[in-house]
Protein backbone atom coordinates (compact mmCIF):
# COMPACT_ATOMS: atom_id res chain seq x y z
CA UNK A 1 0.00 0.00 0.00
CA UNK A 2 0.82 3.66 -1.02
CA UNK A 3 0.00 6.62 0.63
CA UNK A 4 -0.09 10.13 -1.23
CA UNK A 5 0.89 13.51 0.99
CA UNK A 6 -0.16 16.79 0.41
CA UNK A 7 2.97 19.26 -0.91
CA UNK A 8 4.66 21.42 1.77
CA UNK A 9 3.59 18.67 4.65
CA UNK A 10 5.90 16.90 6.89
CA UNK A 11 6.43 13.33 5.79
CA UNK A 12 4.88 10.81 7.29
CA UNK A 13 6.50 7.26 7.75
CA UNK A 14 3.59 4.48 6.12
CA UNK A 15 4.78 0.72 7.30
CA UNK A 16 4.15 -1.53 4.82
CA UNK A 17 4.52 -4.54 7.31
CA UNK A 18 7.97 -5.74 5.13
CA UNK A 19 10.43 -7.31 7.77
CA UNK A 20 12.88 -8.96 6.55
CA UNK A 21 15.87 -10.30 8.91
CA UNK A 22 19.56 -10.78 7.60
CA UNK A 23 22.24 -12.02 9.11
CA UNK A 24 25.57 -10.00 9.74
CA UNK A 25 28.05 -10.50 6.98
CA UNK A 26 25.21 -11.20 4.36
CA UNK A 27 22.90 -9.43 1.96
CA UNK A 28 19.38 -9.60 1.12
CA UNK A 29 17.85 -8.05 -2.18
CA UNK A 30 14.47 -5.84 -1.72
CA UNK A 31 12.90 -4.93 -4.93
CA UNK A 32 10.15 -2.88 -5.58
CA UNK A 33 8.04 -1.55 -8.63
CA UNK A 34 5.61 2.12 -8.69
CA UNK A 35 3.87 3.16 -11.46
CA UNK A 36 2.83 6.71 -10.70
CA UNK A 37 -0.52 8.20 -12.75
CA UNK A 38 -2.01 11.49 -12.53
CA UNK A 39 0.62 13.02 -11.54
CA UNK A 40 -0.57 16.68 -12.09
CA UNK A 41 2.63 18.57 -11.35
CA UNK A 42 6.24 17.07 -10.43
CA UNK A 43 5.74 14.63 -7.36
CA UNK A 44 8.36 13.17 -5.62
CA UNK A 45 8.65 9.35 -5.54
CA UNK A 46 10.58 8.14 -2.71
CA UNK A 47 11.47 4.95 -1.03
CA UNK A 48 13.00 4.30 2.39
CA UNK A 49 14.31 1.47 4.06
CA UNK A 50 14.96 1.34 7.88
CA UNK A 51 18.02 -0.47 9.43
CA UNK A 52 17.86 -1.69 13.14
CA UNK A 53 19.51 -4.57 15.50
CA UNK A 54 17.04 -7.71 15.70
CA UNK A 55 14.67 -7.09 18.82
CA UNK A 56 15.77 -3.20 19.00
CA UNK A 57 13.47 -0.22 18.08
CA UNK A 58 16.29 2.13 17.20
CA UNK A 59 17.16 3.27 14.04
CA UNK A 60 21.24 1.95 12.68
CA UNK A 61 20.69 2.62 9.14
CA UNK A 62 18.49 4.31 6.95
CA UNK A 63 18.55 3.88 2.75
CA UNK A 64 16.86 6.25 0.93
CA UNK A 65 16.34 6.41 -2.74
CA UNK A 66 14.16 8.96 -5.06
CA UNK A 67 13.24 10.47 -8.13
CA UNK A 68 11.09 13.56 -9.56
CA UNK A 69 8.69 12.59 -12.01
CA UNK A 70 7.19 14.91 -14.12
CA UNK A 71 3.06 16.07 -14.84
CA UNK A 72 2.01 14.47 -18.00
CA UNK A 73 4.71 11.66 -17.81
Amino acid sequence: MYQTQSPGTAPALIDLGLSVTVAAGTTRLVSSSLVVGNAIGITEVSHLVYCRLTGSTALTQRIVTGQNVAGAT
